[in-house]
């Protein structure tokens, strides 16, 4: 059973942060016997109780994708982007040194070799043509020059926007 942003079984255990997940241990094990060359992706959305997953994804067979990169640009711009898409004003505009925080934290204690996917956007959230205004190829840029694998969407290269409500 699943309970929706609650931590049960291994997600609450002390062995968490030490131990890849057995359940996605088999999984992959179980695939890639049948499929060698597939590829897991798990989202990884961070936050309160939920930090550091991509450690755990990535030491788990699974591929993490991180959708923090569009949020941590955003409050450079004075910006704060909320995961259900909703944009609010932010009290301060964060320096650039909150680019190398994000990417220390997203980076640190990741098994060596593990490929991480950096979302430009989410399936919630607006392109980034509307998140950044102006700004916008400099944080294509940010996004393409990282070691990480970018992930963009349909008509997000060609500028298009949308928003949703």
């Amino acid at each position: 059973m699943v309970i929706r942003n609650e931590n049960f079984g291994y997600w609450n255990t002390n062995t968490m942060e030490s131990y890849p997940n057995p359940f996605f241990i088999k999984l992959c094990k179980t695939l890639w016997s049948k499929f060698p060359n597939f590829m897991i992706i798990g989202e990884c959305w961070g936050g309160f109780k939920f930090e550091h997953r991509q450690i755990i994804l990535a030491r788990s067979g699974v591929i993490p994708r991180l959708y923090k990169l569009p949020q941590t640009i955003c409050s450079l711009f004075g910006k704060k982007l909320h995961r259900d898409g909703r944009i609010t004003h932010a009290d301060k505009k964060e320096s650039v040194v909150a680019l190398k925080n994000w990417y220390d934290e997203s980076h640190r204690a990741v098994p060596s070799g593990t490929i991480l996917l950096q979302s430009s956007t989410a399936h919630s959230w607006p392109y980034p043509a509307y998140l950044y205004g102006k700004g916008t190829w400099a944080a294509v840029d940010i996004l393409y020059f990282m070691p990480d694998v970018p992930i963009t969407f349909m008509g997000e290269v060609e500028g298009e926007v949308y928003r949703l409500g």
